[in-house]
């Protein structure tokens, strides 16, 4: 199964994608069997307010329904 994140797959002026890193799996309790969730671990550029540039981790979240 091939996953994209939605925020690092769009880059903008203020955000940049430095480097490209595994997507890790997140384990969810037996109530919620039917999914599985992934969380991004790519490493951005971030442009704040203070006009610096800034590293940090995307950490965006994505739940799938798996294939049965």
């Amino acid at each position: 199964m091939e996953l994209k994140c939605s925020v690092c797959e769009n880059d903008r002026p203020k955000r940049k994608v430095i480097k490209i890193m595994p997507i890790l799996e997140i384990e969810l309790p037996e109530k919620y069997r039917d999914y599985q969730e992934f969380m991004c671990m790519n490493i951005i550029k971030e442009l704040r307010k203070d006009k610096k540039w800034y590293d940090n981790v995307c950490k965006n979240r994505m739940l799938v329904l798996k294939k049965r």
